[in-house]
């Protein structure tokens, strides 16, 4: 949970599979994405993004095939997990 009008956020997301077509989406806006490795990566959620309170959907989707030779990992969409942005 954060305040609105908060500052630019990095949120850390672990899970597995991540590959460097993997991009998160906030309130389904891609945001700038950074896969550390295949069970981290981090987000950064813009102060712009920031300024309404309410409950935003955040999720990871894989841009194209995560392994090509490997088509059962699909291209998929992860979980939902929420962000929470409170009234100040």
């Amino acid at each position: 949970m954060v305040k609105e009008g908060g500052p630019t956020l990095t949120l850390t997301l672990t899970g597995f599979n991540y590959f460097q077509r993997s991009q998160v989406y906030f309130n389904n806006v891609p945001v700038p994405t950074t896969v550390k490795n295949r069970v981290e990566l981090t987000a950064t959620i813009d102060e712009t993004l920031l300024r309404t309170p309410g409950r935003y959907q955040v999720v990871i989707r894989n841009l194209g095939l995560a392994d090509p030779a490997n088509p059962q990992l699909g291209d998929g969409v992860s979980n939902r997990a929420w962000l929470i942005i409170g009234y100040r």
